[in-house]
């Protein structure tokens, strides 16, 4: 299987907008991100809570990464 790359840019103002929507607890997002890992049938799932770039972001914010090995999305979903 050919894996790409694919790389997205999302404004945070949608993010907020779909969230409060969707789900209104900020741990009960993580916990669904972290849920997509484990539905996903990954073999692990990696998470990385970045305070430092608080400090290197133009828009001031920390950022959290979460990567698992997992069946990913085609480029179609």
């Amino acid at each position: 299987m050919n894996k790409k790359e694919v790389n997205l840019t999302i404004d945070s103002r949608i993010i907020s907008h779909l969230g409060e929507a969707l789900i209104d607890n900020e741990k009960i997002a993580l916990l669904e991100l972290i849920k997509n890992a484990s539905d996903a049938a990954a073999n692990y799932c990696n998470i990385e809570i970045d305070t430092l770039y608080l400090y290197q972001s133009e828009y001031g914010q920390g950022r959290i990464i979460i990567e698992d090995d997992g069946n990913g999305m085609t480029p179609y979903i």
